[in-house]
């Protein structure tokens, strides 16, 4: 059985096992100072972050290409995302590809999934051992 320490609760709590983060704040009593913080981390603050289902042949290729432009791999799948929105919005054909490309699942959530044709993974794999093997060409 631990001893107990005066002074190691936060109203009563025993904030001793808290992460140390949240201990901190608990202790200072209080956000710090928002006009404080800098341009980044103001802009940290607000943006959103997803998490989203990829393949792994799409993260690859994501990589590799971030590599090649010097850019990071989520402002890449942003940029490329946003290009694919308007596309669909723009275009007639890229719904009706989609539209091709799904099938039913029993969800309460959902009522269609779109899958990546075997093709197009097909062709994502190669384009990534290519440019791979172009990477390491005159490397001894």
């Amino acid at each position: 059985m631990s001893k107990k320490r005066s002074g190691a609760g936060f109203s009563g709590l025993d904030i001793q096992g808290l992460d140390v983060d949240v201990r901190e704040t608990l202790l200072q009593g209080a956000v710090r100072n928002k006009s404080a913080l800098t341009a980044k981390q103001r802009w940290d603050r607000k943006r959103k972050r997803r998490t989203f289902d990829l393949n792994q042949e799409v993260i690859a290729a994501l990589r590799l290409i971030a590599e090649e432009e010097k850019v990071s791999m989520s402002r890449l799948a942003n940029f490329l995302l946003a290009w694919a929105l308007l596309e669909y919005a723009r275009n007639p054909e890229f719904a009706r590809v989609l539209d091709a490309h799904k099938r039913p699942v029993y969800t309460s959530q959902f009522d269609w999934v779109p899958e990546l044709p075997q093709d197009w993974l097909e062709e994502i794999r190669a384009f990534v051992k290519t440019a791979q093997r172009r990477k390491t060409w005159g490397v001894t």
